[in-house]
């Protein structure tokens, strides 16, 4: 068998193999995801009076060191204001999560380089 061959078979299996564990990862975290016994924030925060919103964003913006909003401001608020002005500091201080579509790609730009990378290693002269 030619060395072309073997290494796009080495290649598809790799590429199978990495495409599996991201179906059985997904296929993991949907499972226990329905099992989850702990409430989020985003359900526990609707109940959340105005005074602790106002705390918690006072919290907020001395933790990521940013500037004060003014508690005049923040007392002058509705409790849907607070809601939605502690979003958007998260919002601006959280990074996202990777989608799984996000992970797909990322493992398969890695799979093609590395592909890519064995076929240039495999012509070199000399092998």
């Amino acid at each position: 068998m030619p060395l072309g061959i073997t290494w796009l078979a080495v290649a598809i299996l790799a590429a199978l193999a990495i495409a599996l564990i991201i179906v059985i990862t997904w296929a993991v975290k949907t499972v226990v995801a329905l099992f989850k016994t702990k409430p989020g924030l985003h359900e526990v925060k609707p109940a959340w009076g105005k005074e602790t919103l106002i705390l918690t964003i006072q919290d907020a913006e001395e933790y990521w060191e940013r500037p004060p909003t003014p508690v005049e401001t923040l007392e002058g608020m509705s409790e849907e204001e607070l809601r939605d002005h502690l979003d958007q500091i998260a919002e601006e201080e959280v990074p996202p999560e990777i989608s799984p579509w996000g992970m797909v790609a990322l493992v398969g730009v890695v799979a093609v380089l590395g592909v890519g990378a064995a076929v240039v290693l495999s012509k070199r002269p000399g092998k």
